[in-house]
């Protein structure tokens, strides 16, 4: 092992990064979503949103900057050296950032449902006439159908919840192997380099065909049903960053069009707050 390899190439990359013209993922404004603070629907729900709309914007500015690593690393680093060199490299810089944006989708679709959820129970709270009670579920039940619930009064819920269902969508989930499931609760492909899952068991199956056969001269057609445990052979291939920046430059495209549905609520919010106080 070359032990001068990944100071000498983080330092390409760090020249990149720093003077090189490079249009990736931007930063999301957090200027956008300043909430007014003159309108107060209620001190949890005005500490609430400011707390959450912080982090999800925390969140996906961080998703934005390691798709730009990974973009930089694969596209423009990696070129410059051998096929040896790059597998070297790649378990130094490269593994965990694609790690963690193939977990993020999930994630920061999640929190928004959560966020959601949570501001629009409080909104609720605070209506005046209305006759709602203070029994949102336990938090680790909060789930879309939850937010379909607490959101019922607000026009923002219909683009919220499509641009929600628009995230780590089944074609996300089978194009990158079901990496986010597997990673928590089986072994997911490996990154870059490497095949896992030489043998998986598929459990018991049964499997009916049909077949032919002579009765007394005359053919007829039956069916048998097979029974037993199957094994599959032949293993997972690696998920490439050259397969997976696309997804998630989409991923983040579309968790933006979710945060703006979501401000959109808030600002509900805050129109019916102000038109309920006077």
């Amino acid at each position: 092992m070359n032990k001068q390899l990944p100071k000498e190439a983080y330092s390409k990359f760090w020249d990149f990064y720093t003077t090189e013209p490079f249009e990736g993922c931007p930063i999301v404004s957090y200027e956008k979503y300043q909430y007014d603070s003159k309108v107060c629907i209620g001190q949890f729900y005005n500490d609430m949103e400011e707390d959450f709309t912080r982090e999800i914007l925390n969140s996906l500015n961080r998703f934005s900057h390691e798709i730009n690593v990974v973009e930089i690393w694969s596209k423009y680093i990696f070129p410059k050296y051998t096929e040896e060199e790059q597998f070297e490299l790649s378990y130094y810089f490269l593994e965990l950032p694609l790690d963690y944006c193939l977990n993020q989708p999930q994630r920061i679709r999640d929190r928004i449902i959560y966020a959601s959820t949570h501001l629009c129970h409080q909104a609720n709270i605070n209506k005046k006439n209305q006759d709602y009670k203070d029994d949102l579920v336990d938090n680790y039940k909060i789930n879309l159908d939850q937010l379909a619930k607490r959101c019922k009064p607000w026009n923002a819920k219909s683009i919220l919840k499509k641009s929600l269902k628009q995230i780590a969508s089944k074609d996300y989930i089978n194009k990158t192997l079901n990496y986010r499931n597997k990673s928590h609760h089986r072994v997911p492909p490996s990154l870059e380099y490497g095949t896992t899952n030489f043998i998986s068991r598929i459990g018991y199956q049964e499997n009916t065909f049909e077949y032919k056969t002579f009765e007394n001269g005359v053919e007829v057609t039956k069916e048998k049903t097979t029974k037993g445990v199957a094994y599959s052979f032949g293993g997972t291939p690696p998920l490439t960053s050259k397969e997976l920046i696309p997804l998630f430059k989409e991923q983040f495209d579309l968790l933006n069009i979710a945060l703006q549905a979501y401000w959109s609520l808030i600002v509900e919010h805050q129109t019916y707050a102000k038109k309920d106080k006077k």
